[in-house]
């Protein structure tokens, strides 16, 4: 092979690895005293599946907050399919914030993050973006 030829075939391959990039859906919300619950969930609207590579409930502290084991969001999200994450935020004091980071890109995905009380009444809401 000429070392031209192989010249060509390192940039390709070095151009692919910085080209891979992660996209990041998110929002911050406070519900207010009577919340105890966070959720927030993801549709994927597009024709493939796609990586999420984190999912995480973090507190205005920045503390990472334990998922309920109801969460169902695995690594992937196929095309047409929904998941979610939640989170019992009764001792969590401050805002909220939901976010997933998702791999090659969150064009096709959409997203809302709701703070509920007790009975499950919704007290804020918001699009992640």
């Amino acid at each position: 092979m000429k070392l031209k030829s192989k010249l060509i075939i390192a940039t390709m391959l070095l151009g692919n690895g910085i080209s891979a990039h992660a996209d990041t859906l998110a929002s911050v919300l406070y519900g207010g005293t009577n919340r105890t619950l966070a959720a927030c969930y993801i549709f994927n609207s597009g024709p493939g599946t796609v990586s999420i590579l984190s999912k995480e409930l973090i507190s205005q502290a920045g503390t990472k907050i334990p998922l309920d084991v109801t969460s169902d969001c695995g690594s992937t999200i196929a095309a047409g399919s929904t998941c979610n994450i939640s989170a019992n935020i009764s001792g969590v004091s401050g805002a909220t914030i939901c976010r997933f980071v998702i791999s090659p890109s969150a064009a096709n995905l959409r997203g809302g993050f709701d703070i509920r009380d007790s009975s499950n009444t919704v007290l804020n809401s918001s699009v992640l973006q």
